[in-house]
């Protein structure tokens, strides 16, 4: 039952993208840019790199919600300088785009 509210909460928040018209085809959520994203990519080990990227596509196809990403970068901060400055500047977005 937890598990099927868990996936309601989930859908709920990539219908939320979906409102606000993010097209999601041929980008990264924010608040990560293609620079920011593809050097963190560089920065990572390759099991960390194949699970940013596969996020990344599940996202593109509207299967993850943009908070749920940030959510999972943030666990790859001490990895990634990159990912770990994304997330020091974090405090200036409006809270629907910051990471739990």
């Amino acid at each position: 039952m937890e598990e099927a509210l868990d996936r309601q909460e989930e859908e709920e928040r990539i219908s939320s993208d979906d409102a606000e018209g993010l097209d999601r085809s041929n980008r990264v959520p924010p608040p990560f840019t293609e620079e920011t994203l593809a050097r963190a990519l560089e920065e990572l080990p390759s099991g960390a790199r194949q699970a940013v990227e596969t996020c990344l596509n599940h996202w593109r196809e509207k299967k993850f919600a943009t908070q749920g990403f940030a959510f999972f970068m943030k666990c790859y901060a001490p990895q990634s300088p990159s990912i770990a400055a994304v997330f020091r500047a974090t405090s200036s977005l409006p809270p629907s785009l910051s990471p739990p």
